[in-house]
């Protein structure tokens, strides 16, 4: 971890949005992760998309000739489509410097979970088979975990027929995976299970809620979205360990993760990045999010927003939803539209008939009533305190 180069400087020259930006979020001590805010188009996924191409070593080497970005394709639609490809990679090339300069190795963690991802990846594959391999591959790994746990399992029970115990990295692989799983899923989640199936090979399945998942997505679709960018970290860092003799089991690295929010409650939304940076402490999480509670939860964290141009360091833990909300994610105030309108018809009473008390009390009166069912206690109360000003004449 110490001969590590954690990122601390992007500028963006263009991400569509023909706006520079110098995002800086170095730290004197470990390193800062990198929260993105901004409006739908300001470039959150440009800027992830560009550092991906960097960060894996694509653009290093990227060579385009100068006719191949301009060559008519308009009777080849294959060849267009890859022209078109060529031509936003040769774009993002461009886009954004990173300092310092990196490039990732092999016994280090990378990772790019963008928002078009699977989150139905994590098991679809029949593990009841003896030919069943595991191909680790650079993008995602959890859509082969269940080949990755079979494999596993058959070198657990290999080895201790062979040296009459357990191996360690076995003990430690598999506990990683169930506190992961347990801090996500909760008390309900009573382990990982093994069955034998007629042909003599063990199947996997998932113990929760009292039942039995044969396939893990057939969880919610948020649990599945959070455990399978979980397990493709964990399988990666098991995959370093097995290769390496770093007795540090817990490998540095960069994660670019477009909207960790999506298909999160509210409630798991929060718990996310700390348990993801609990899990895995030497990894660097850069983010785009459009949600309060992302932001707020995440210490050890600078966050840019790419609308007003504005850093925002870890004071974004002690802000409440309603005042990011309002800050940093350009709303007016914390209210619905529903309740703005209630208070832009009170302040028209209130200078209509700001010389009628009676008319005034009527008005607000008839106004409570007919909304009540729609307002929080609080806003119920502010309006009958108004009304009790108005009845003392001291409104």
């Amino acid at each position: 971890m110490k001969d590590f180069k954690y990122l601390e400087k992007i500028n963006v020259i263009d991400c569509h949005t023909k706006i520079k930006h110098e995002i800086i979020f170095g730290s004197d001590e470990k390193f800062n992760h990198l929260i993105l805010t901004g409006k739908n188009g300001s470039g959150k996924t440009t800027i992830l998309k560009a550092l991906d191409k960097l960060l894996i070593g694509n653009i290093q080497n990227l060579n385009i000739p100068t006719q191949e970005l301009s060559m008519p394709h308009q009777y080849d639609p294959l060849m267009k489509e890859h022209s078109d490809r060529i031509k936003e990679d040769f774009f993002l090339s461009k886009s954004i410097e990173i300092s310092p300069k990196i490039r990732i190795n092999s016994n280090e963690i990378y990772g790019f979970f963008n928002i078009e991802r699977n989150t139905n990846n994590i098991a679809q594959i029949d593990i009841n088979r003896q030919d069943q391999k595991f191909n680790p591959t650079f993008d995602s790994i959890s859509s082969q975990f269940k080949n990755y746990l079979f494999i596993k399992e058959r070198y657990k029970r290999d080895y201790f027929y062979d040296n009459k115990t357990e191996d360690p990295k076995i003990i430690y692989f598999y506990k990683k995976m169930n506190n992961l799983l347990q801090n996500i899923l909760g008390d309900e989640f009573e382990g990982v299970g093994y069955e034998k199936s007629n042909l003599g090979y063990y199947g996997i399945n998932l113990r929760y809620q009292g039942r039995i998942i044969k396939e893990f997505n057939q969880l919610p679709a948020g649990y599945s979205a959070a455990i399978s960018i979980l397990l493709d970290l964990l399988i990666k860092i098991d995959l370093i360990l097995e290769v390496t003799s770093n007795s540090d089991k817990n490998p540095s690295g960069i994660v670019l993760i477009d909207e960790p929010e999506t298909h999160l409650h509210l409630e798991l939304q929060y718990k996310f990045m700390p348990i993801l940076v609990e899990f895995f402490p030497n990894i660097q999480f850069i983010i785009a999010t459009h949600s309060p509670a992302i932001v707020s939860s995440l210490k050890n964290a600078v966050t840019y927003d790419l609308s007003t141009q504005s850093h925002l360091n870890d004071m974004a833990l002690g802000y409440s939803f309603s005042e990011l909300m309002v800050s940093h994610f350009s709303l007016d105030n914390e209210y619905s539209t529903f309740t703005d309108n209630i208070f832009n018809k009170i302040n028209k009473i209130k200078i209509e008939f700001k010389n009628d008390p009676i008319k005034l009390k009527e008005k607000i009166t008839f106004l409570l009533d007919e909304n009540r069912k729609y307002l929080s206690p609080g806003l119920i109360l502010d309006l009958e305190s108004t009304l009790s000003l108005i009845e003392n004449d001291k409104y």
